[in-house]
């Protein structure tokens, strides 16, 4: 009897000792989980299935753990992708491509459901200004152009070279 009663406390002090490493583990993988620290708080949790295969808390947050990990991917793939469509964005306003510039900024906030990201929004709503100032820049510049080409005609015409007067009034109709 006394055999029986030595291994019945033994068994008393294994089953309280797993018990406090299952309570441990659980708090200790909450705490992880609510840090973001997914890797320590699956090990956590881990352990504690180890120790008690059915435990429904263990299982319910290593689900949540792989839910807010594919979720964490998925929002570094939209960054990667938002941050690929921003260069392009500003690449294509420099080289004054703006329904370019346009479209990949749409696509950044579309990516992230119209929610501003970086200065994305302001870049779109500059376009309209931007390609203003453009048109306007290159209309001046093609009309100094065209004022030399007729400078250079009426140049030539008063010289008496009638056909390079010619050549240049023509190019000032291009």
């Amino acid at each position: 009897e006394a055999q029986e009663g030595k291994r019945q406390a033994i068994l008393a002090i294994e089953n309280f000792m797993r018990y406090e490493s299952i309570k441990k583990f659980t708090q200790s993988g909450i705490d992880f989980y609510n840090r973001e620290e997914f890797k320590q708080a699956r090990e956590d949790f881990m352990n504690v299935l180890q120790l008690d295969p059915e435990n429904d808390t263990a299982e319910e947050y290593l689900e949540k753990i792989d839910d807010r990990l594919h979720e964490k991917k998925k929002e570094e793939e939209r960054i990667k992708q938002a941050e690929i469509l921003y260069a392009s964005g500003i690449k294509n306003l420099k080289e004054y491509k703006f329904d370019e510039a346009q479209e990949d900024f749409e696509q950044i906030l579309s990516l992230f459901d119209n929610k501003n990201y970086r200065d994305t929004q302001q870049k779109l709503d500059s376009i309209p200004s931007l390609r203003e100032e453009f048109e306007r820049k290159s209309r001046e510049q093609k009309l100094k152009e065209i004022d030399e080409l007729f400078n250079k005609g009426m140049i030539a015409l008063t010289d008496g070279r009638f056909q390079d007067a010619i050549s240049y009034f023509e190019k000032t109709l291009v």
